[in-house]
């Protein structure tokens, strides 16, 4: 059920600086694929730095631009071929090597990445966004202090860094360092008090800490700005403090915007057979079933719910079905 929302800086470094007046023509190809990114033509944007490579293949400020395209296009092999020949050239290295340590970290190579932003700090020892990003990949891997020392260190940079806020308060919720972790959540959405994702996230927190009364209340403010995740998480919440109508009602909302999702189908299937709606929870865990086909528990709990129809049959099968994928 815990879902958080981490979030990323995913900067982009649009770099239109190392030409020289000798070559006017270059300058004008890197202007056009800037207008074009900016108007969301990355085909466009592409096409135009392509061009311009053949034409000016010493030019290493066309690779780095054109990695960058690639890279939030999801072309992460050609994005690091031109990070690599951009890095070869020597050119602009620190942002160079996040870029392409953001490129790793969105190919989900982690250690690739948590390199790159070591050696784009390496260059430049105030790179706040690497610190933070690397913090973000420490995290994940349980690696604590590193992260917690990145996201002092990016704070330090800039103390209004909201990413590193919700990060460190993440880090602090993970140690259930509760009043900690609410200081930097709470920064958070006052840097930024229209991101729903902020009061999901606090929520979320309120949620491990198991205060559903503060936790409803961020979730509804996450669903009046228009964050379906809020939808399962509110649900969730409704579903434990025993209404169960107002927990189907809010686990639909989120499968209409997120359809296969078994868990969701689970969570509902749960607060229907609360309701004694067994038909329906039959219906939910059907799905949940064609989603996760090889689940033992799936198979158990239908079983229960057919006996509520007195379908023995059918209860049976499932019992069996379990047993079959226990041995």
């Amino acid at each position: 059920m815990k879902k958080r929302f981490i979030l990323l800086l995913l900067t982009t470094f649009f770099c239109l600086s190392a030409l020289n007046a000798q070559t006017p023509s270059a300058q004008d190809f890197l202007t056009r694929a800037n207008l074009l990114s900016k108007q969301n033509d990355s085909n466009g944007a592409i096409s135009a730095l392509t061009e311009a490579v053949k034409k000016y293949p010493d030019i290493a400020a066309l690779y780095y631009n054109r990695g960058t395209i690639y890279s939030e296009t999801g072309n992460y092999e050609a994005a690091i071929d031109d990070f690599n020949k951009v890095i070869e050239m020597k050119f602009n290295l620190p942002d160079s090597y996040y870029n392409r340590g953001l490129t790793f970290q969105r190919r989900g190579d982690v250690d690739k990445a948590i390199a790159d932003y070591g050696k784009a700090i390496e260059f430049d020892p105030k790179y706040s966004k690497a610190y933070n990003n690397r913090g973000t990949l420490f995290l994940n891997k349980d690696l604590n202090e590193a992260a917690f020392s990145d996201f002092n260190k990016t704070l330090e940079l800039n103390p209004n860094d909201v990413s590193a806020h919700q990060n460190r308060g993440r880090y602090y919720g993970k140690l259930r360092r509760y009043p900690e972790a609410f200081a930097d959540l709470t920064k958070a959405i006052s840097l930024e008090p229209e991101n729903p994702v902020h009061y999901f996230n606090r929520g979320t927190t309120h949620l491990e800490k198991g205060d559903f009364d503060l936790a409803l209340s961020d979730f509804n403010k996450a669903v009046e700005l228009n964050y379906p995740n809020a939808f399962y998480s509110r649900g969730w919440v409704y579903a434990k403090k025993g209404d169960h109508e107002q927990a189907v009602q809010d686990f639909t909302k989120y499968i209409e915007s997120t359809p296969d999702n078994a868990d969701a189908y689970i969570n509902r299937g749960n607060a229907y057979y609360n309701q004694r709606r067994f038909e329906s929870a039959v219906a939910d865990y059907t799905k949940a079933i064609s989603l996760k086909p090889n689940s033992i528990t799936l198979y158990k709990n239908r079983a229960i719910i057919y006996r509520q129809l007195k379908k023995e049959s059918l209860a049976m099968a499932d019992e069996q079905k379990a047993k079959d994928l226990e041995k």
